[in-house]
């Protein structure tokens, strides 16, 4: 759910953020990073509610996303947009 609610908005970013020209090699490389989070967050869930109970792994995933999120957002700069001349 969460996927769904942001991909557009993410997707939008990587295209609103890149050159023209390497717009599809930013877009590849985006989808590479989204897709191995996928794999390696399933398996070390996984893992982790395993090791102790769903619920402690689920808080843990939740702290470790919102450290990411805090670094995201104290590294982000923003771009001016791309100005195409027609």
């Amino acid at each position: 759910m969460g996927t769904g609610l942001i991909y557009g908005t993410m997707a939008a970013g990587v295209v609103d953020h890149s050159d023209h020209t390497n717009q599809s090699i930013n877009m590849c490389t985006f989808r590479f990073w989204r897709d191995l989070g996928y794999a390696f967050g399933a398996v070390l869930s996984g893992l982790a509610a395993d090791a102790s109970s769903p619920e402690i792994s689920m808080l843990c995933f939740a702290v470790f996303s919102l450290f990411i999120a805090g670094v995201v957002g104290g590294h982000y700069e923003e771009a001016g947009f791309v100005k195409i001349n027609s």
